[in-house]
């Protein structure tokens, strides 16, 4: 393990990639990267409908800023929501899945194709058509 005891604290190797475990680019940023290590710590809840914390970048204080929903307790978890995202873009952009029927914003995507040449395909294309399955 590597240690820097020039800055009167120990600074350690693994805590510097968990530090670059959580890159946050908010729209407040202009497409700037920060990194924000505590809010790794912060747990997703995919109630997105109750859940309204977030982060965001203060320019006058140059900090990021993070806003709670509601007030909390010492010792209450807080949660935050990363949106409306399927099981499959959690796991590739955070590395987790909620459990079993736990998000009410999962799917999958199907990609459907017809041939001209089938018999039924214009009765199929109404169909998928109609239940806004067409592109």
């Amino acid at each position: 393990m590597q240690e820097n005891r020039s800055l009167g604290y120990l600074l350690h190797l693994s805590n510097g990639h968990w530090a670059f475990t959580f890159l946050v680019r908010l729209p407040s940023m202009d497409g700037r990267v920060a990194l924000v290590p505590w809010a790794d710590m912060l747990n997703h809840s995919c109630d997105v409908c109750t859940v309204d914390t977030f982060l965001d970048y203060d320019n006058l204080s140059k900090e990021i800023v993070f806003t709670t929903d509601r007030p909390y307790q010492p010792g209450e978890q807080v949660f935050i929501s990363y949106g409306k995202k399927s099981n499959g873009e959690l796991l590739l952009s955070y590395g987790f899945v909620p459990r079993e029927g736990a998000n009410p914003c999962d799917s999958v995507e199907l990609l459907v194709s017809l041939k001209k040449s089938d018999k039924s395909y214009k009765k199929k294309l109404e169909l998928l058509k109609k239940y806004g399955l067409s592109g």
